[in-house]
């Protein structure tokens, strides 16, 4: 586990070992999930954005930059549209996703 704090949160990264994985390749892993999300100017990391999704929608309105938006972020977006009055929009920028939710 990598924690990386800023001021105005903490992003924590997370590799598994597995049989016939060295540790070595599970630090690498994590690392390289550090870098990526460094290399970037996104807010919240892949794992957090579906996380933020939900409080957003619940609160009607809201926006932050992501790392990138995985299968389970975008899933979660429709179940959310599907239950709240409320649209997500989002859009690829250089080195993140920006993400709007909006009252529908």
């Amino acid at each position: 586990m990598i924690h990386v704090t800023s001021e105005s949160l903490t992003e924590m990264f997370t590799d598994f070992g597995k049989l016939g994985i060295s540790a070595e390749k599970v630090a690498e892993n994590a690392a390289c999930q550090v870098q990526e999300y460094l290399a970037s100017t996104a807010a919240a990391g892949e794992h957090l954005t579906d996380q933020l999704l939900l409080p957003l929608a619940l609160a009607g309105s809201g926006s932050f930059t992501a790392l990138k938006l995985n299968l389970h972020a975008r899933t979660n977006m429709e179940v959310i549209s599907r239950f709240l009055p409320v649209h997500f929009r989002s859009h690829n920028a250089d080195r993140h996703v920006k993400v709007n939710i909006q009252t529908c």
